[in-house]
């Protein structure tokens, strides 16, 4: 069964502009972020159960207050060691990735948070399930962006493949930043 797209031209955009999607959220001072995070890794770090093991998802979850699905996706995307603790690596690496890396990280990320069972691919439930999570500020966003938002996630996940959804990126930005807590 085949995956039916709606063509943007339909809501009025010619061209979704990917630098103007994420512009306004990549952090610029790298370093200085990372500095932040790892003040931020030791506040999350005092609060966990097990301070050997890292930050659970539960001391993850109090501190963001994000919304239930958003917060246990996220968690999932950084928790690469799959050990239910976060290390700081993964907490500082993940953040990093989230708010100043390259395009090719960013649509990585967002489609490792979409794909629930790590499948490869990502569903229209999957997208449905985690959008109806998302809120919108209408105050803070016209309307024309945030259906820029919501359709670029639409057009370029459902369905697809993770090397297909990489596949329309090219830009190269930050490097990987491996061991930042060491």
């Amino acid at each position: 069964m085949g995956t039916s797209l709606i063509p943007i031209s339909q809501f009025g955009l010619e061209k979704i502009d990917l630098n103007d999607l994420i512009g306004d959220y990549i952090v610029e001072n790298v370093p200085a972020f990372q500095s932040y995070l790892k003040q931020v890794w030791k506040d999350l770090l005092g609060r966990s159960d097990n301070k050997e093991k890292g930050v659970n998802k539960i001391t993850f979850s109090k501190y963001y207050e994000l919304p239930g699905i958003i917060s246990d996706r996220l968690f999932s995307v950084f928790n690469l060691g799959k050990t239910n603790y976060l290390s700081c690596n993964d907490f500082v690496n993940g953040m990093v990735k989230l708010f100043s890396g390259n395009l090719e990280e960013l649509l990585q990320f967002i489609f490792s948070f979409y794909d629930f069972n790590k499948d490869g691919k990502v569903s229209k439930e999957d997208m449905r399930i985690v959008l109806s999570y998302v809120p919108l500020n209408t105050k803070r966003l016209k309307k024309k962006k945030a259906l820029k938002y919501y359709h670029y996630a639409l057009l370029y996940t459902t369905g697809l493949k993770s090397n297909e959804f990489l596949a329309n990126s090219s830009l190269s930005g930050v490097p990987k930043t491996n061991n930042i807590c060491i």
